[in-house]
């Protein structure tokens, strides 16, 4: 086994580490629902919220209108999503979901929630807790004004009691996600969230 680690760096280099698994794993598991790992996330905000603009979304999910209408292209030719010109202006789309679209929503509960419980297997439900509290603390280190969603208000330490407001679009994940504070969106900004793989800092080999 041969392993580089990175001097004085031993978090920077672990986070993006659990974090490329996670992808991976969440993609195979997305794969027998058709989906792709980024776009649950579109499809969370639909489920609590239909007709929405691309504008509208683009800002829910922090990333550029151009890639909205991508993720949408995409769940829509998979079957999940159709759009519809706005009553009003014809030159803006509106987005609503199929009876594909619905259905899925409990498939793609069971999925985070399966993933969920094999990462925190073996710790109680104090060090749930105590990891949560960890992870938002960091979260809020690293956060800079760009990474301002129109649901956070306040700092990271507010803990997941404060995202159950029914006023927040995305309050389906929060409030089926809230005992382990996923928020599949926080570390998604820019660019297509269903494309960018993190690669851990280091080169990390292991034998299988």
């Amino acid at each position: 086994m041969f392993r580089l680690k990175p001097p004085n760096a031993l978090i920077a280099h672990l986070i993006p580490r659990i974090t490329h698994r996670y992808h991976r794993r969440i993609q195979r598991m997305l794969d027998d629902l058709g989906l792709h790992r980024g776009q649950p996330l579109l499809l969370a905000v639909l489920w609590e919220r239909e007709g929405l603009m691309h504008t509208e979304l683009s800002e829910y999910l922090g990333v550029t209108p151009a890639t909205i209408t991508k993720m949408a292209q995409r769940l829509e030719q998979s079957g999940f999503i159709y759009r519809e010109p706005d009553s009003v202006d014809q030159r803006i789309s509106r987005v609503y979901l199929t009876e594909q679209g619905r259905a899925v929503r409990q498939q793609v509960d069971a999925v985070f929630d399966s993933l969920e419980s094999q990462m925190m297997t073996g710790f109680s439900g104090e060090e749930r807790a105590q990891f949560q509290d960890y992870l938002t603390r960091v979260a809020h280190n690293l956060r800079t004004p760009q990474d301002v969603r129109p649901w956070d208000e306040g700092p990271s330490e507010d803990t997941a009691e404060e995202l159950q407001s029914d006023d927040r679009p995305c309050d389906h994940l929060h409030r089926e996600h809230r005992h382990h504070g996923h928020r599949p969106w926080d570390d998604r900004r820019g660019s297509e969230a269903d494309i960018a793989e993190p690669q851990p800092p280091f080169a990390t080999r292991e034998a299988e």
